[in-house]
């Protein structure tokens, strides 16, 4: 037999099948290092049953407020993806976990080429515990990316007690008794009458 005589064209070649649109995936890798430009990350694998495996990232982004903001949403919504409890930072944890994507081809690279790609992490609802989510964005954001290059793993907001004990002073008739006043609020972007 002469080589080549019975080839035909394997389209599926490189192990992937991938097709746009919503599609269950496992996480089959995590692993933490670095971006190129030097930001923490956790790089992995999303397999995609009978379709293939696609890469995606996490970059824990600090450089800005914006920055910042926007890398919370991104972790949260990951969390929320793939029904992983919010603050598991242990990446190993998380393989296996099953979650929902949409996946499609990228715009054109300098080559032309286009490449499928996680362009949305699907939550079917957050998180919540029956209780509306609050933001909590540090008073200082120079003083959080302070505390965060000094190795510290997580900003720690005032607790309940610090906050009721800053926004409250006492009865003038009644020592015993504390009178809370009316907070200021300081994240200026939720409703103050909320149900707790």
């Amino acid at each position: 037999m002469k080589f080549g005589s019975r080839y035909q064209v394997d389209e599926n070649w490189s192990n992937n099948n991938f097709q746009p649109g919503e599609w269950e995936c496992i996480i089959t890798k995590a692993t933490e290092t670095l971006s190129r430009t030097g930001k923490a990350m956790v790089e992995m694998g999303f397999s995609i049953a009978g379709q293939g495996e696609l890469r995606y990232w996490l970059v824990d982004d600090q450089s800005s407020q914006e920055a910042w903001e926007r890398t919370n949403k991104n972790i949260t919504r990951f969390f929320d993806c793939f029904n992983i409890p919010r603050g598991n930072f242990n990446v190993q944890s998380w393989l296996g976990a099953k979650g929902r994507i949409y996946i499609d081809k990228s715009e054109p690279n300098n080559d032309g080429k286009q490449f499928f790609e996680v362009q949305r992490l699907i939550a079917e609802k957050p998180q919540t515990n029956g209780y509306p989510q609050q933001r909590q964005q540090p008073q200082n954001p120079q003083a959080y990316q302070a505390h965060q290059q000094q190795g510290q793993s997580a900003f720690h907001a005032p607790s309940q007690n610090q906050q009721q004990t800053q926004g409250a002073q006492r009865n003038n008739g009644n020592a015993n008794k504390w009178q809370p006043q009316p907070q200021q609020n300081q994240y200026n972007d939720f409703d103050d009458n909320l149900p707790f």
